[in-house]
């Protein structure tokens, strides 16, 4: 599956009907990669990565699959990350997300912060092993 695929896949199935149409989520994802940002694909998953510092990195997951495709991109993208930083953070809205997180081959603690659209959770998952 190719970057236009999981986008328009994920925006279908997650984003449709949101404050942003699917030509935006386009755009920006064009612009970051333009912009020099980084990308980790695995199958039908991608994620957005945004460092923080040396020890810190956001990611965002766009997915074009199904729920088990997103948990086996994220461990592959925390298994990469690991060599790197010592902890990876993401923020969501879909509460399903919930029970994702435990299957995960990293601890993580999850909060409700409620910060607006695309922010009402928050996972910290500690890459230390």
């Amino acid at each position: 599956m190719d970057y236009k695929d999981i986008i328009d896949n994920d925006y279908e199935k997650n984003h449709k009907g949101r404050s942003y149409s699917k030509e935006f989520v386009h755009d920006n994802f064009n612009k970051f990669i333009m912009n020099g940002g980084k990308i980790f694909k695995h199958e039908k998953s991608m994620f957005i990565l945004r460092p923080w510092n040396d020890a810190v990195v956001e990611f965002h997951s766009i997915n074009g699959g199904n729920s088990n495709d997103l948990l086996n991109g994220v461990n592959d993208l925390l298994k990469n990350l690991s060599n790197k930083f010592q902890f990876a953070v993401t923020y969501y809205d879909n509460p399903h997300v919930n029970n994702l997180i435990p299957k995960s081959n990293f601890p993580a603690k999850v909060s409700k912060i409620d910060q607006g659209e695309d922010k009402t959770f928050e996972a910290v998952f500690d890459l230390r092993g």
